[in-house]
């Protein structure tokens, strides 16, 4: 089991301590602090997306201020679609929303987890891998300030008109008057 882990550059600490908190717990994690020098960085995320089971996609209050991670979640939204076995699983940080084109592109029931206190590490690896096993909590006890929660994506739309929907939305973030915001 291989797990993919997103990040926008402005949470990029947060995401190296929570890489090293759960390979310390066992799981295999990529994150393109793995790329060497001279790697296409395109090609690199696309595949390890595509090879990764589980892709753990942090959000920060800033998300949309990132092209990397914009290009991420494009990448890891339709390893979903082609591979429903693929989990996305979503990580709020700091107060963040739940990005609409996350729940437009999924299909189903999505767990995400809310991180009150980022600097937490190791409660939220622990919740992360709650989740990858199965198990819930409710960020009591050893896990305080990771709490995982579940949100249901529209039923009512197909394919098609989450693919609009995202196009709609990505076009929206790269407009220059929202990259001003």
């Amino acid at each position: 089991m291989k797990t993919f882990i997103s990040y926008a550059s402005a949470d990029k600490k947060v995401a190296e301590r929570l890489r090293d908190e759960l390979v310390k717990s066992g799981l295999s994690v990529w994150s393109d602090s793995d790329m060497t020098a001279g790697e296409d960085r395109r090609q690199r995320i696309e595949s390890a997306i595509r090879s990764a089971s589980e892709i753990l996609v942090l959000v920060g209050p800033k998300y949309v201020d990132d092209p990397w991670q914009q290009f991420t979640w494009r990448a890891a939204l339709e390893a979903v679609w082609q591979d429903p076995d693929k989990r996305l699983i979503p990580i709020l940080l700091r107060g963040a929303d739940l990005p609409a084109f996350v729940l437009s592109g999924t299909s189903g029931k999505l767990e995400a987890i809310r991180v009150d206190d980022p600097r937490n590490v190791r409660g939220t690896a622990q919740a992360i891998l709650d989740l990858l096993g199965g198990r819930r909590h409710r960020g009591d006890a050893g896990q305080k300030g990771a709490t995982i929660f579940s949100v249901s994506a529209d039923a009512d739309g197909g394919r098609d008109t989450r693919l609009s929907e995202i196009a709609g939305y990505i076009h929206q973030l790269a407009s220059p008057s929202r990259r001003n915001d």
